[in-house]
C-alpha cells in the first residue's frame, strides 16, 4: 500500500486562495451565456422558417438579459457603470450593451 500523502504547503500559505465572488457574478455569467445561446437559437430557428421556437427563444434571450444586466449592475455598484465600463473595453461589460439592442430590436413584433 502507499502511505497517506502528507499536504504542505509554501511557508505554510494556502495553495488556493479564498474566492472574491459573490454569488452574483456565477449567475451574471450563466444569465449571459443562456441570453446568448438563446439568441443563436433564435436565430437558427428564423433561418429554418420555425417561428414559433424564434420567438420563445428571443423572449428566453430578452428575459436573461434583463436579468443579466440587473446582476452586473449590482456587482459593479451602480447603474451607470455597465456603460462607463464599457468604454474601457472591460471583458464582463462590453456584451451586454450592444446585445441589448439586437435583442430588444428583434423581439418586436413583425410586420407580415
Amino acid at each position: 500500500m502507499v502511505p497517506e500523502a502528507e499536504i504542505r504547503t509554501y511557508y505554510d500559505k494556502p495553495i488556493l486562495k479564498q474566492p472574491v465572488w459573490k454569488w452574483f457574478i456565477p449567475a451574471y455569467f450563466f444569465t449571459g451565456g443562456l441570453a446568448a445561446g438563446s439568441a443563436m437559437l433564435a436565430a437558427g430557428a428564423r433561418l429554418r422558417g420555425d417561428r414559433r421556437l424564434a420567438r420563445q427563444s428571443r423572449t428566453v434571450a430578452l428575459g436573461a438579459l434583463g436579468v443579466s444586466t440587473a446582476l452586473l449592475i449590482k456587482d459593479l455598484g451602480r447603474p451607470g457603470e455597465p456603460l462607463a465600463s464599457a468604454r474601457h473595453c472591460s471583458s464582463r461589460t462590453w456584451g451586454v450593451p450592444s446585445a441589448s439592442p439586437t435583442c430588444c430590436g428583434s423581439s418586436s413584433p413583425r410586420a407580415p
